[in-house]
């Protein structure tokens, strides 16, 4: 006995002390996982409740413990025999004895069995509050004491970012707050610690965006939409899919519920799901401590150290809430909620908030897992943000039939949870409406399906405020209309309301998709293919600025991301929108939210380019302008926000159209109209300076309020492509200017008479060849301005080669006349060109010859000069040719209609050059006092439009209806067109 304890032990691995303890544990987990395994085949995964959660159940159970231990096996749980802090998530007891109450350490969860079987009756992880024992114990034994009493000095609230001068220095920042915290257990992300910056500041819209959790949304959204987009012309991820879908249907297990399912192919039913992921910055940030699930969690850019109540509402936090988790909101913490508002509505349930950081790198991380998964069954996607979609499964689910669309999805979440440690929820149905519903109703981390037939009542039962897209303003109105009863559920809707009633409450088009929603009806379908109507840039935060300089900064900033976000969608636009807010007069200077924008006015301008672009300098160059045309003061700026509208995609197909396949004015052959003769007279009079020399005028680029006139050169203000202005001269660079002085020092010889018309031929001809093979990097080194008129001036030669001349009229030609015969040599456009090709000299020819009067070309944003198609005019006749506008050769009012006609029937939705073409055309008659004419063909063009199903014809004519009545209104007085 006394040796006992002396002999040298043997090495059975045990050795160590603790090690016979260890080894045991470590047995009986080896012994779980295997019971597990061995189970698997006998006991059907139920569910994945408990996934990531561990048990430790000790004294006396309702159920017992093993019963308890065989729930987790069949829910994703694990369980343990032995209590470890490290291993155990949850304590599970229904009662302690004191001498085991006074061990419990901090932030131990002792939790009632009967939150165990409670969640998987209601088949979701139930929050444990309400399930917790011995909360003030484990809540208050080791946490440091908030000191409500002490008050501070008055001073502004930190802001949301700030922005640091340098990496070195935002690294060196985080490091030294990594350490300071005082009443938070996660550390979050640095403010940087630096005084607040506004726009002023060069680093602050790339800090802002990179900071900005709507941008994020935003410009994520847009480029999920281009990615499913790009994933559906590629032929490996079709065959990928292909692989997927055929493993799937060899491996899965199905029930007998699955081979009860029928779908009904013939009559066409649809299964739509929608999924969303639960929480999905909140999931993000605890995916690698799901011990941080239970508590009430925050995202936000605060870590929200400054928790005094002195001077109620005076200190508190006004950093927003980007995200909650569900153990929040129980405490009555929402979305966008002040961070001191949510903190107090802890305090008041004797619980504590936590802050945590955005986690950019991980939301992008987890969103593109998401995405890639579902992808790799079906393309069948519409993507709505970096976390939500709709899926048409119908497809997919007769593939692999026989199976229950519960089945796939189930399965389909499991994958998203083990490869993104994050929960997500799903609703199925046979519209896109009660799928989203459904998906709300399986919140949190569980999955509806609303079976065909059930559908009427399943929406009777949801709140018309669960409606999407349904605020309290349409609530409070429905309810005005009915004050005696109480309207919440659709239910109530469908009883007090008709149609009619619905149209003359809330109008024509919000009454018809109210009645449908409060009825469970959605014709929509998946939107595959992207086609935004407007992409644009606000910031309404930080604005404060003191000069128009610091302004013109701050908006080359803006079009840079504008640009770049017109580029990530493949996207161009032919409207500008500038949009400003101002500080209302009697607002405070200091807003209450540190540099926000407190209480303004909004007002916007807008203007129409000349082309589709997505150019940077145009862009700037139109905002700027914009802006100077609204007058403001500088100081008082609280917001600015620039967009573009009227887009066309980038993405062409190999037929060189757009995506659509649109036909446009010029493919209809009703509007080919035949060249008119010109007799050789004309060719007599080409010396003779013509005073009747007609110019077609363009489309005058106008401020929104107010009309512009356009004002004639004289001949010196002009010049002719053999011609260089002295100040496009000095805006060469030197070795370009060197070229063209000295290829004008040398003026060719006089040509003959008889060669005359040969010369004009060939300055007219090189012109536009010039023009279509100028070298880029030239074209890159001119100004702005002359850059861009070369560059209309190219996209018009390119429609003449496209669609013949009508009428004997060019899109663009060279202004030739007797002094650029003898100057063809020093034309700018020759110079400019890198090599020139050497143009043949064209054979003789009876064709006509046009001539140009200098006197009569104004500028280009104003009028084009058209050449003489007929012989020389008398003066009534000319004046009669003048006021009559024409489109496409098309003058007469029964000619226009056949053409308006032609254009509806043949095109699946309109071209927008065609319909700034058609606009342009009425104005023009609207300028000539052809009112008359606009009317009829506005009538006309409704009623071909009543015979079609599609509503973009609508929508898009209706545009054009509202541009003419407006241009009507500001000739007429402020009268409008009858078009009933």
């Amino acid at each position: 006995m006394a040796g006992r304890g002396c002999g040298q032990r043997g090495d059975n691995g045990w050795s160590e002390w603790g090690g016979y303890m260890a080894a045991k544990k470590r047995k009986l987990e080896e012994q779980f996982d295997k019971d597990c395994s061995n189970n698997a085949k006998q006991l059907e995964r139920k569910s994945n409740i408990f996934h990531g959660i561990s048990i430790f159940v000790d004294g006396h159970t309702e159920p017992p413990a093993d019963e308890l231990k065989k729930l987790m096996m069949e829910h994703g749980g694990v369980y343990h025999a032995y209590y470890s802090k490290d291993k155990v998530t949850y304590f599970i007891s229904n009662n302690l004895p004191y001498a085991k109450i006074r061990k419990l350490k901090p932030n131990d969860k002792v939790v009632r069995s009967q939150w165990i079987t409670d969640s998987i009756k209601q088949n979701k992880l139930l929050p444990t509050y309400d399930y917790e024992m011995y909360k003030d114990i484990t809540k208050s034994r080791g946490q440091t004491e908030l000191n409500f009493k002490r008050t501070e000095p008055m001073r502004p609230i930190t802001s949301d970012f700030n922005v640091p001068n340098s990496d070195e220095e935002e690294n060196n920042s985080i490091e030294k707050s990594s350490s300071s915290s005082e009443t938070e257990d996660i550390q979050a992300e640095d403010d940087d610690h630096l005084s607040a910056l506004d726009a002023k500041h060069p680093k602050f819209l790339e800090t802002f965006l990179k900071r900005s959790r709507l941008h994020y949304l935003s410009s994520t959204a847009v480029a999920k939409k281009v990615y499913v987009q790009d994933l559906r012309q590629k032929l490996e991820h079709r065959q990928l899919i292909e692989k997927r879908r055929e493993e799937l249907k060899n491996n899965i297990q199905r029930s007998e519920r699955d081979y009860l399912f029928k779908l009904n192919d013939e009559k066409k039913d649809k299964i739509y799901m929608h999924i969303d992921m639960d929480c999905f910055f909140v999931s993000v940030a605890t995916r690698n401590q799901p011990e941080l699930r239970d508590q009430p969690i925050a995202i936000t850019h605060s870590k929200g150290k400054k928790s005094t109540t002195t001077n109620e509402h005076q200190f508190y936090s006004r950093s927003e809430l980007a995200s909650c988790n569900y153990a929040a909101r129980q405490y009555g913490i929402k979305n966008g909620m002040y961070l001191g508002k949510a903190q107090e509505l802890c305090r008041n349930h004797q619980a504590k908030l936590l802050c945590l950081p955005y986690d950019y790198e991980g939301f992008h991380e987890v969103s593109d897992r998401f995405y890639d998964i579902i992808l790799s069954y079906t393309l069948d996607v519409e993507a709505v943000s970096c976390d939500e979609m709709y899926v048409d499964l119908t497809e997919l689910i007769l593939y692999l039939k026989p199976l229950h669309p519960l089945t796939f999805v189930s399965l389909l979440r499991e994958e998203i949870q083990l490869n993104t440690k994050c929960p997500c929820s799903a609703g199925l149905a046979s519209n896109m409406l009660l799928a989203r519903l459904a998906t709300r109703q399986a919140k949190p981390n569980g999955q509806c399906y609303i079976k065909k037939g059930y559908e009427q009542e399943f929406i009777s039962k949801q709140k018309i405020i669960d409606l999407p897209g349904i605020g309290s303003s349409i609530l409070d109105k429905l309810q005005q209309t009915s004050l005696h009863k109480s309207i919440e559920t659709c239910k109530h809707v469908q009883n007090l309301f008709s149609l009619d009633k619905l149209k003359s409450v809330l109008g024509t088009k919000q009454g018809q998709t109210i009645y449908d929603m409060t009825r469970g009806i959605d014709i929509r379908t998946l939107a595959k293919d992207y086609s935004p109507k407007s992409i644009s840039i606000d910031i309404n935060y930080g604005i404060r600025f003191q000069t128009f300089d610091e302004l013109n900064l701050f908006i080359k900033q803006l079009a840079t991301e504008l640009q770049k976000r017109l580029q990530q969608a493949k996207q161009k636009g032919k409207q500008l929108t500038v949009k400003i807010r101002v500080r209302s007069v009697n607002a405070p200077i200091v807003t209450e939210k540190f540099m926000g924008c407190g209480k303004t006015d909004d007002s916007s301008r807008l203007v129409n380019l000349h082309s589709f672009t997505d150019d940077l300098t145009v862009i700037e160059l139109e905002t700027i302008k914009l802006l100077k045309q609204m007058n403001f003061v500088v100081s008082d700026l609280r917001g600015i926000g620039i967009g573009i509208t009227q887009l066309q995609s980038t993405i062409k197909n190999s037929h060189g159209k757009d995506m659509h396949g649109t036909r446009t004015l010029f493919d209809c052959n009703q509007f080919r109209v035949p060249k008119l003769t010109i007799t050789t007279d004309d060719i007599q009079n080409i010396d003779e300076p013509s005073e009747s020399s007609v110019t077609r005028k363009r489309p005058i680029q106008q401020d929104p309020t107010t009309s512009v006139v356009p004002k004639k050169l004289t001949r010196h203000d002009c010049y002719t492509p053999g011609q260089i202005d002295p100040h496009v001269m000095n805006e060469l660079p030197a070795e370009i200017r060197q070229e063209v002085e000295e290829h004008l020092k040398n003026p060719p010889t006089t040509l003959g008479i008889n060669s005359e018309l040969h010369q004009i031929n060939i300055a007219e001809k090189s012109f536009t060849q010039v023009m279509d093979h100028l070298d880029e990097a030239v074209l890159n080194e001119l100004p702005p301005e002359m850059r861009r008129e070369i560059t209309i001036a190219q996209k018009l030669r390119k429609m003449e080669s496209k669609y013949p001349p009508v009428g004997g009229k060019r899109l663009v030609s060279a202004p030739v006349s007797s002094t650029l015969i003898n100057k063809e040599k020093s034309n700018a456009f020759n110079v400019l060109m890198n090599s020139p090709q050497k143009q043949p000299i064209p054979k003789k020819t009876t064709n006509p010859i046009k001539k140009w009067h200098t006197e009569t070309i104004l500028n280009e944003e104003n009028t084009v000069p058209v050449p003489l198609n007929e012989k020389k005019l008398n003066t009534n006749q000319q004046q009669q040719q003048q006021q009559q506008p024409s489109i496409a050769g098309c003058t007469s009012l029964n000619d226009v209609k056949l053409m308006l006609r032609e254009w509806i029937e043949s095109s699946d939705e309109p071209n927008q050059i065609d319909l700034d073409l058609f606009q342009n055309y009425l104005f023009d008659l609207l300028n000539t006092y052809n009112a008359e004419m606009v009317h009829q063909l506005l009538i006309y063009g409704l009623l071909q439009l009543k015979t079609l199903t599609k509503t973009i014809w609508t929508d898009n004519f209706q545009i054009l209806i509202d541009s003419v009545q407006t241009r009507f209104r500001q000739m007429y007085g402020g009268a409008t067109m009858d078009l009933s």
